[in-house]
């Protein structure tokens, strides 16, 4: 049943929803909460380092969240990701100050896992260790990939990349496919099959994951994603006297 499902995700570009929803049971795990501080030393060392991006122009409101993680990967991105886009398609959602502010936690939960983690904000980072410079917000330390969301009056854009300097636009099937290229056979996703020591519940949410983010955002092309992470993002730093 796995297989056919996540076959049938690579073959059409309308998932089939139903079905994984039907069979969808996932598991009541505790919540557990990892800090993680920068400390750009440690990040060579320490790996499955990703970023997730957000940017709005909304109504006039213009902005962006950046957010630096470790352990977010493969199906924990994916999940990430959907929760990030609900949210935006909720019908209160709106961008008003203290919801920007909910949107940052939003990014930092898994609800598959019931897991929190507390990212690093590299917007700050940016303004008070490189004195604003806004290139920086897309140059940390990678290892499993960047998220990219857009979102405008128009609706809600979205792709997996490997990093800003390497774009390769990605939907959440292929991005699973190249975040784990490099793991051991049986814990590759491919074009073909889920991986063979995964949990099946795991498997579950995550095909259904693949399936709504298809369903509710739109891929960027590669101009788009390279637009994105080129713009000029110095309004986001006017407060800060440049040396």
């Amino acid at each position: 049943m796995l297989k056919i499902v996540w076959r049938h995700l690579f073959k059409n570009r309308t998932p089939h929803t139903i079905m994984v929803k039907n069979i969808l049971n996932p598991c009541n795990r505790a919540i557990a909460v990892c800090t993680c501080k920068v400390d750009w030393s440690f990040n060579f060392i320490m790996g499955q380092k990703s970023q997730i991006y957000i940017r709005y122009n909304v109504c006039g409101k213009k902005g962006l969240i950046a957010r630096h993680y470790y352990w977010n990967y493969e199906e924990r991105m994916l999940s990430r990701a959907r929760g990030i886009i609900e949210a935006l398609k909720s019908d209160y959602w709106y961008f008003g100050e203290e919801n920007i502010k909910k949107l940052c936690r939003i990014c930092d939960v898994n609800f598959d896992m019931r897991d929190v983690m507390i990212s690093d904000d590299l917007v700050d980072d940016a303004a008070n260790y490189y004195s604003g410079d806004y290139k920086r917000i897309f140059t940390p330390p990678n290892d499993d990939g960047q998220l990219l969301i857009d979102v405008t009056d128009s609706g809600v854009k979205y792709c997996f990349i490997p990093r800003y300097d390497n774009i390769e636009t990605l939907d959440g099937r292929h991005y699973l496919i190249w975040d784990t290229r490099h793991s051991y056979p049986h814990y590759r996703w491919t074009e073909e099959d889920p991986p063979k020591k995964m949990h099946e519940d795991t498997i579950l949410y995550t095909l259904d994951n693949v399936a709504y983010i298809d369903r509710n955002a739109t891929l960027m092309t590669k101009e788009e994603a390279e637009e994105f992470v080129n713009a000029d993002y110095s309004y986001l730093f006017s407060n800060i006297q440049k040396n």
